[in-house]
């Protein structure tokens, strides 16, 4: 990429970081000491949606009062505010058991609510469960059955039967009619002399009726409504250890709005000329200790330089997002003596800092 080229790439980031920082304004700084370390919070509110973004946007390091202080955690809180109402309501209805399993099941045992926002669910009170037997009363049933008896001599209610047998009951004669099925001479007269009997059986039949039941039985619970508010995030910045009593800076975003002229020439000159530095850290007591900077030459950090100051083999490196950009998807070589480690870069959220041991 021509020098010209890179210095727009760089003109537009410093721009765009600046926007960017004026666009999230805090409404707090705490500055604090924590286990002799110092440490500043930064207080954000967010909207929930724009979480995700406010974080992949989210300032690896600040300087303040001319020190740096590199990020160390994020906390976010939901603010969104609750309120909490008690529900009750109650059910009746009639039903043909009064078996209280199935009482239960037919009622259900929830309930949900949903009114004026409030969103809840009802639970049933099993105890508060009150039956009361229904009598249905009974009516009266009729049971008859005609029956015929033929080749009877004479029409002779003696030779009837006065109750019979039918579906288990017993049926008494109610009505018989008579009819001639044959006749005889007698001189000169003719007179009848076989007859057929159509006879009516009948009796009542009391059936009562199922009793049913009426159920009552009461709902409690609680509903909630929730104002949705945006996140609090606390960024939690740990000042850095000095070297030899200051930090080298690459105070881009102040001091690009404040230069001009043969200035900004020289600006961009230097800019190139360290831009392609690296801040490198080494873990000492649990904490990560600023070394100082080392320049990425053909795709290689060499750490010899950091030997005497060094105090584990676990060490940080840290690219700009320019950096992160340049080398993504390529390998860095990470050099200290005769060791050698290899990492492939992978630019994520914009920002790449990655340890290693060496």
């Amino acid at each position: 990429m021509k020098w010209y080229k890179k210095v727009a790439v760089i003109l537009c980031n410093v721009v765009l970081l600046n926007v960017a920082n004026q666009c999230l304004a805090t409404t707090d700084t705490i500055t604090y000491t924590k286990n002799n370390n110092n440490y500043i919070d930064k207080i954000y509110y967010v909207e929930s949606e724009e979480k995700q973004e406010f974080l992949n946007n989210l300032e690896r390091k600040i300087t303040v009062d001319e020190n740096e202080y590199v990020y160390v955690d994020a906390q976010i809180e939901n603010k969104d505010e609750k309120y909490i109402i008690d529900i009750e309501t109650s059910k009746t209805t009639i039903l043909s058991t009064n078996i209280k399993s199935e009482i239960i099941e037919t009622l259900g045992k929830t309930i949900e609510y949903n009114k004026d926002n409030y969103i809840g669910t009802y639970a049933l009170d099993e105890n508060s469960i009150i039956i009361k037997t229904i009598n249905n009363g009974y009516y009266d049933q009729l049971i008859d059955k005609t029956v015929e008896y033929n080749n009877l001599e004479k029409n002779d209610l003696d030779l009837i039967p006065k109750q019979i047998q039918y579906k288990g009951r017993v049926l008494d004669l109610l009505n018989t009619s008579w009819e001639t099925t044959d006749t005889t001479n007698i001189g000169n007269v003719e007179v009848p002399s076989e007859y057929k009997a159509i006879c009516y059986y009948a009796t009542k039949e009391r059936i009562y009726r199922a009793n049913t039941y009426l159920v009552t039985a009461n709902y409690v619970g609680t509903a909630e409504k929730k104002i949705e508010k945006p996140l609090k995030i606390t960024i939690t910045y740990e000042k850095q250890i000095e070297e030899n009593g200051e930090v080298i800076e690459e105070k881009y975003n102040n001091v690009i709005f404040g230069v001009g002229g043969t200035t900004i020439i020289v600006f961009f000159g230097a800019l190139l000329f360290f831009g392609n530095r690296v801040k490198v850290y080494n873990n000492q007591n649990g904490k990560w200790s600023y070394l100082g900077k080392v320049k990425i030459i053909n795709k290689k950090i060499n750490l010899s330089k950091f030997q005497n100051k060094e105090i584990t083999n676990k060490y940080r490196v840290e690219l700009t997002k320019y950096q992160a950009r340049k080398y993504n998807g390529k390998n860095l070589t990470i050099c200290k003596a005769k060791n050698k480690v290899n990492y492939y870069v992978r630019n994520i959220d914009g920002n790449c800092d990655f340890e290693i041991r060496i």
